[in-house]
């Protein structure tokens, strides 16, 4: 387990926050913990849809059980998170 400090930005939401993820979590794991710092989660959570999660600027999200460690996250990096319909 190494802890990676990244910056995250929840879509919609206007604050930026540097978070540390565990490289042992999933993506699925590493959305529902940023979600719990987020501004706007409570008010704005969709249980219905999956909390995804990118590199900044990517289309495409990280698979959901990829590994924190494989997906090449390097410290300070730039993540987008958002619901998939977006």
């Amino acid at each position: 387990m190494a802890l990676i400090p990244v910056v995250q930005n929840l879509h919609d939401e206007f604050v930026l926050y540097v978070t540390m993820i565990d490289s042992d979590r999933t993506m699925d794991e590493v959305c529902m913990d940023v979600a719990k710092v987020s501004i706007g989660f409570d008010k704005n959570g969709r249980p219905d849809q999956p909390l995804r999660v990118r590199k900044l600027g990517d289309d495409a999200p990280f698979p959901r059980d990829m590994k924190v460690s494989d997906a090449g996250i390097q410290p300070m990096m730039s993540l987008e998170f958002y619901y998939e319909d977006d």
